[in-house]
Order: C-alpha cells, then structure tokens, then sequence
C-alpha cells in the first residue's frame, strides 16, 4: 500500500489493485467503500482507473485497424471498464503527498497491447489531483479513459449530486447506450443538485460543462475536470453511489462506427492522450 498525507487527510493506493484508492479520508471521515463484495466484480470499492476504455463494450468486442479483437466478458456478455482496475501495477515514485504508478499493457490486450497507462496523484490539503494517461505503442489505438469512484452514503442524511449537463444517452435493456440523445427530466435533471432521495440511476450524462459536485451532510466536494471528461456516468444504488467522469460515451467504438460523436480518441503511434481531474472540498 501507498499512503499519501496532507494535514488530516488521507489517501491510500493499493498498487496490487488496479492503483485504486482503497481509501480517502477527508473532513476526517472515510468516503469510500471499503466493503469488498464478490459480486461486484471489483467495481463496488475505492475509486478505480478505467482505461484503455471506460464503460461497457458491447458484445464484448470490438474491431479496429480491420481485425476483431474480443475482449474480457464481466458484465453478462459485455466487456467493461477497462483492462487495469485489477491488475498490478508498478509503484515509479512515492512520497508523503505524491505517487505515480504504471502498467504496461501486455499481448493479451488486444489493440493496446504494448500500451502503457500511467496514474499520478497529488494530496494537498482539502485538494485531490489525479492524472491518467494512456501512452500509445507502435500504432494507432482507440483511447477514452475515466475514473470509477464509489462513493459512500451518509448515516446522517441524504446525498446530493450535481452534474451540469442537458442531455443524456438513452440506453437498451442491456443498459448499452442506443446512440439516441434524451433532454433531462425529473429524476435524471440532477443540474439543481437535489437531495437523490431513493432515485436508482446507471446512466451516462453527456455534454457535461462544468465541475461536478457532491454534497454529503458534512462535506461538499466539487470534482473540477479537464475538458476532455465531458461525460459522466452516475450510478445511485442504495448502499453508496458513484460519479464517473470519463472521456468518451459507453460502447464509444461501435458508436463511432455509426458517426456519432462520442469523445473517442484515436491516439497515433507514439502519442498519449491525458485527463485529469481535481477533487476539492470543503466542510458544511
């Protein structure tokens, strides 16, 4: 584990475990899930890098540069979230209120294999700063990376989130975005920041065009991102919550093959591409 210190607060990164946060405390509380539950997938604790894509891939394949590549099945017969959120990663610098970490994409990785995903994070006091890059091999490779972090609820009252965004995606039983753009209403219009009550929502806000924000009885942390995480997917069951920036839609291959505009990247040989995103909070 690396433990990172500002002040009083506190994250910890487990570098076995996909760089994830395991922990951050902040306003001298624990905020996220520490519970690991085996049917969760890994997806239901601490705060994890999704990349080389982020979101679901339908089918479980995609194809690129003419070849079909399938990918890992974890959520019914989809692929999701990426390739790293739990596998180990290399520790490249740590200190009291800094760390990077590095994976190297192997041959099992399709399209992004010999890709390299870097994870930097900053601690500051009441300031989070996290930056995540994709370094492209010897060629070109479809690229939208983002953040997972699973937030938990408050014994003490209700939760708000805000997301300042118009639009969402409309999605399929599968809950597969079908490319159709869908004006917010009612319990999907989370632009005012209202208390989220009991609405149950897994769904991806696009378009997003400022900070997004979350509000605890104790806290309230605004999560400043760079413009390339212009999507959001927020994720409301009833034991903790989860706001994903990321920079491109779900399934964001297959809906670029349709013309969409999805935010995919297509990073050439020897480029990257980066985002990052700050988290700063406040006490209520």
């Amino acid at each position: 584990m690396t433990t990172l210190h500002a002040g009083e607060d506190r994250v910890t990164v487990d570098p076995d475990d996909g760089a994830r946060l395991v922990s951050w405390v902040a306003g001298g509380r624990e905020r996220l899930v520490q519970d690991v539950d085996p049917a969760d997938q890994g997806f239901g604790h601490g705060a994890f890098v999704m990349a080389p894509w982020a979101g679901r891939i339908g089918g479980a394949t995609i194809r690129w540069d003419g070849d079909d590549h399938p990918l890992p099945r974890r959520m019914g017969g989809n692929a999701i979230h990426g390739l790293v959120d739990d596998r180990p990663w290399t520790v490249v610098e740590a200190t009291d209120d800094h760390a990077l970490f590095v994976h190297h994409l192997g041959p099992d990785a399709g399209p992004w294999a010999g890709c390299v995903v870097r994870h930097d994070i900053v601690l500051d006091p009441d300031r989070l700063r996290l930056r995540l890059a994709l370094d492209a091999a010897d060629h070109a490779v479809p690229v939208a990376l983002g953040w997972h972090p699973c937030f938990q609820r408050s014994p003490d009252g209700d939760v708000c989130v805000v997301v300042p965004a118009d639009q969402r995606l409309a999605v399929d039983d599968d809950n597969l975005p079908t490319g159709r753009l869908v004006g917010v209403a009612g319990d999907t219009d989370l632009r005012t920041g209202a208390p989220l009550g009991d609405r149950r929502l897994d769904l991806a806000w696009v378009d997003v065009h400022g900070p997004l924000e979350i509000t605890w009885p104790d806290l309230h942390l605004t999560m400043a991102n760079s413009p390339e995480l212009a999507t959001a997917v927020v994720f409301t069951p009833s034991t903790h919550l989860c706001v994903e920036p990321q920079s491109a839609w779900p399934d964001p291959v297959h809906l670029s093959e349709r013309g969409l505009g999805t935010g995919l990247a297509t990073v050439p040989a020897g480029g990257s591409f980066e985002v990052t995103t700050t988290w700063s909070w406040s006490p209520r």
